[in-house]
């Protein structure tokens, strides 16, 4: 099908969704993030008869955009927004410029990671995703909230560019693949106080830095 895009002021950037023909697609321009050569993105939502909806979304920040700034003027309120979306799978995909093997030591980074897992979208990807001759950074990912212990995800070896494509494929529940026993344990967080949990997270990791 046609593409959905969000093109690019800046010299580099851009996204681009490409979606299949036998699914019903309705675009989210109230989720869109978009300034200016600093933050790019497009959102959908498939409409399943039969199961969940999906919300998909494909985000490009460029290094022009304050790490502080993105977190809080656009990756905050999208959340918000996704958190009033009642029993949707969600799918946050693209190059955020979040390194996060430095998790640990950048602040911002440590930020932007605990604002998205505390709200249930987990990263799929967990090797470096851009690899040079002296460095690896994992600043591309596919954020979800849909748990499926059958889901496979990974980046393709491939040189397209100096990052390396991302993928992340998940069964449906009429597909036909092996049965497979899992213990899976959810945590009910029906009654769950988002903003008293990012206190104690920034608590903690403030504990953390004195230490």
């Amino acid at each position: 099908s046609s593409p959905l895009s969000c093109p690019t002021e800046a010299h580099k950037g851009g996204v681009l969704l490409y979606t299949s023909d036998v699914l019903t697609v309705v675009p989210r321009p109230d989720l869109d993030m978009y300034s200016p050569k600093k933050v790019e993105s497009i959102f959908i939502e498939i409409i399943n008869d039969k199961t969940k909806n999906d919300i998909i979304g494909v985000t490009y920040r460029h290094h022009s955009i304050d790490k502080s700034d993105f977190i809080n003027f656009h990756c905050t309120p999208l959340i918000d927004k996704l958190n009033s979306e009642k029993n949707k799978n969600i799918f946050i995909a693209g190059d955020l410029n979040f390194n996060l093997l430095n998790c640990n030591t950048d602040l911002d980074t440590s930020e932007f990671f605990e604002l998205l897992t505390s709200n249930m979208l987990l990263p799929s990807i967990s090797l470096p995703t851009r690899v040079t001759n002296t460095t690896g950074t994992l600043i591309d990912n596919i954020f979800t909230n849909t748990v499926n212990l059958d889901s496979i995800s990974g980046n393709l070896g491939v040189g397209i560019s100096d990052h390396l494509p991302s993928f992340l494929i998940i069964p449906r529940s009429n597909q036909n693949h092996l049965p497979k026993i899992h213990n899976l344990f959810k945590r009910n967080i029906k009654h769950l106080n988002h903003d008293q949990l990012r206190k104690d997270l920034k608590l903690i990791n403030g504990l953390k830095q004195l230490i």
